[in-house]
């Protein structure tokens, strides 16, 4: 049993607390969410030679606000640049962290 309600969790993720709106798009359908960002650099450690450093980025969200559909590949428009959808991952507690990579471009 989760410990907070929908309305903790709605108030979480509110863009006037922590929260900041991204847009999900799956098929011709976008959403606009509320979301907690987790962005930064993640050391590759390599079995031979030196590791190298990873961009990610991480999106904490209800799983009630994800859009209809989602799965991985769809893209999610963060901070004004298109990711495509890594994984879904619920924590079973009503929220979920969504792992996103940059798209690039050809």
């Amino acid at each position: 049993m989760a410990v907070e309600s929908t309305a903790d969790r709605a108030a979480f993720l509110s863009t006037d607390e922590f929260g900041e709106e991204v847009t999900w798009t799956v098929g011709a359908a976008s959403s606009t969410i509320n979301v907690v960002a987790d962005t930064g650099t993640e050391r590759l450690e390599m079995i031979d030679g030196p590791g190298a450093l990873s961009r990610r980025v991480g999106l904490l969200c209800r799983e009630t606000d994800i859009p209809t559909g989602a799965t991985r590949g769809n893209v999610v428009t963060f901070r004004s640049a298109a990711h495509a959808v890594k994984s879904i991952e619920p924590d079973g507690e009503g929220m979920a962290l969504v792992r996103l990579e940059k798209t690039v471009a050809d």
